[in-house]
């Protein structure tokens, strides 16, 4: 469908615009400007840039942030989690629409945030249960059901709710290097019975900390004041999807009315047998009437809706900014055009993205650098 379209033309243009997987889409200096130039640091920081890029494309780094870029770009809003990783230095993961809850500190940037997510009791012993001396985990803050699941029928493949809670420790102290800024919090949402079970709502999975935000977001558009993103180009689009779907519907059953239409005949037609298809006879009484005909005839003007259609679409894939980055496909072939030319026109469309471009860069990118780094 063109919505689909238009929105995965939008993802993969804003990712290959802003943070291209072939291309080195960020700089790593010091503080002191003219040190980062200076021979040997200007060579330690483009290595170091290097090799945080080789273990973005190791990851799955691009693919959460494309998958953020269209969550952001469908509805406002969207979110990824970047956590450390003794295999690969880091993980990224993508965290659902509607998953999760945000909150702002006092300069707008993301400060709380909680999440849900369902996973197997067997991934919940890999991140939650340490292994014991006698080489079984320690399911002592599971919930009864998934201790039950393990320990009794050896059922890992059963799902268990994590809810984890990340927000500003009061107690951090920048001069001690043990103090954490934030801190994180798990605990297993145990249903039975439609609500926590017992005490199980007092025990922690994990307790742990981080230095840096873990969880980057990227909003689209967000005023002063909002938690969560407001313009975006999928809102944008909303009214001409619903149109052009119910115009594609109408369409369908103006051309079926057309085709098979109702119809209307004396009633001793009705008890009969009627063989419909070509060449076939049906023997009718003299006097019975007209034979069967058509209640209405549609008159549908298939080429000026289809016309109307099509400007409807066309304002969709303008929402998603289609024609920005499919920018070869809106030029005339019938001459040359210089690589400065080509680059200009983008340079030019490019302008209407500036804005989100920053907020893709300051929500994402370069906390992503700063966390990975």
């Amino acid at each position: 469908s063109t919505v689909t379209y238009a929105y995965n033309t939008f993802k993969g243009g804003m990712l290959a615009t802003n943070a291209s997987p072939s291309g080195q889409w960020f700089s790593l200096r010091t503080p002191d400007r003219d040190l980062s130039e200076y021979g040997p640091h200007a060579q330690w920081l483009e290595l170091l840039r290097d090799r945080i890029l080789r273990r973005m494309a190791a990851t799955t780094y691009y693919s959460v942030l494309g998958d953020m870029i269209g969550d952001a770009g469908g509805l406002g809003n969207g979110a990824m989690m970047i956590e450390e990783d003794l295999e690969n230095t880091f993980h990224a993961r993508s965290i659902p629409l509607g998953s999760y809850w945000i909150g702002k500190g006092r300069r707008g940037e993301v400060t709380h945030f909680a999440s849900h997510r369902r996973i197997t009791v067997w991934q919940g012993i890999e991140e939650f249960a340490p292994m014991m001396g006698n080489g079984e985990p320690d399911l002592s803050n599971f919930s009864e059901p998934s201790q039950r699941a393990y320990k009794d029928n050896k059922s890992t493949e059963v799902s268990m709710d994590i809810i984890q809670f990340i927000y500003p420790n009061p107690k951090w102290r920048p001069q001690n290097p043990m103090s954490k800024r934030f801190i994180s919090c798990h605990v297993e949402q145990a249903v039975e019975a439609g609500g926590w079970s017992g005490a199980d709502k007092d025990k922690i999975l994990k307790e742990s900390g981080f230095n840096i935000f873990p969880v980057k977001v990227f909003q689209w558009g967000c005023r002063d004041g909002d938690t969560w993103g407001l313009a975006c180009p999928g809102m944008d689009a909303f009214g001409d999807v619903k149109q052009v779907h119910v115009g594609e519907r109408r369409e369908l059953q103006a051309i079926e009315k057309g085709l098979n239409p109702p119809l209307v005949g004396p009633p001793e037609i009705a008890s009969m047998r009627l063989k419909l298809g070509p060449g076939e006879y049906n023997g009718v009484e003299e006097g019975v009437g007209r034979g069967l005909r058509s209640i209405y005839d549609v008159q549908f003007r298939i080429a000026e809706h289809a016309a109307k259609q099509e400007q409807v679409r066309s304002r969709i894939k303008n929402a998603y900014h289609v024609p920005l980055f499919r920018l070869f496909e809106g030029l005339d072939d019938s001459r040359d055009r210089t690589a400065t030319e080509v680059a200009a026109r983008q340079a030019e469309k490019m302008i209407l993205l500036s804005p989100n471009s920053q907020n893709l860069q300051q929500g994402a990118q370069g906390p992503s650098v700063e966390s990975i780094f």
